[in-house]
């Protein structure tokens, strides 16, 4: 007995000092410890959060979905995993990756439950940073004359703008993966003349615009 107690509090001193906000419940649900990052991030007391009162830090539009995956979770035994935004001591809510684990004794009993919440901020911008830079650049590329095609190192082509299509007859999708090589496009889409490789380096996704030495019209197929 005095083992466990021994080795409960020294969990709880280390779990206290990661900078990650973490906590333990017991086999209902009921959490009845939170670490020292929890609270410093939130704001918010051991009387406010005891119990079910970590609802008052979630998104109210989010919540019930929130609910019904960690009560799901509770009468299963099953480990959780959920990404939702938690309201900080600044008042604005941050998205994190929440995992909760179930502790299952030898006879395969749930007995309690450790959860740790991670703060995906960063990770989150950069990729929406990274989805608007696409979505620039493909508007960038439909607005040009000229046919335009991405590929990834592979070497295999994954977009196409509606030049290419244009000017090959081709439907959307009919043009995917083709080639290792970019010399392969002008024989398949039917490109002829020089190609400028853009930005092109080693082990890195390029962007490819190819010329064509027939006259057409904007907008039109052959």
């Amino acid at each position: 007995m005095v083992r466990l107690q021994i080795a409960d509090s020294q969990f709880r001193a280390f779990a206290d000092n990661i900078p990650t906000p973490c906590w333990m419940a017991g086999p209902d649900g009921y959490i009845f410890w939170y670490n020292r990052r929890w609270y410093e991030y939130t704001g918010t007391s051991p009387a406010e959060m005891e119990g079910w009162g970590w609802q008052s830090v979630h998104d109210p539009d989010e919540l019930p979905k929130v609910l019904e995956r960690w009560t799901g979770s509770i009468a299963s035994g099953q480990p959780f995993e959920m990404v939702f935004p938690l309201k900080g001591a600044d008042g604005k809510f941050r998205p994190f990756l929440t995992r909760i684990s179930p502790h299952v004794d030898p006879a395969g009993s749930v007995t309690g439950w450790f959860g740790v919440n991670t703060d995906i901020s960063v990770q989150v911008k950069a990729e929406n940073a990274l989805r608007d830079s696409e979505a620039r650049f493909r508007t960038f590329a439909q607005a040009m004359p000229n046919h335009v095609w991405t590929s990834p190192p592979d070497g295999l082509l994954d977009w196409f703008n509606d030049q290419v299509y244009q000017f090959s007859g081709a439907a959307p999708g009919d043009l995917d993966g083709l080639g290792q090589r970019r010399g392969d496009v002008a024989q398949d889409v039917g490109t002829i003349g020089d190609e400028a490789l853009i930005g092109e380096k080693p082990a890195a996704p390029r962007v490819s615009i190819g010329e064509t030495d027939r006259p057409r019209e904007v907008g039109h197929g052959l």
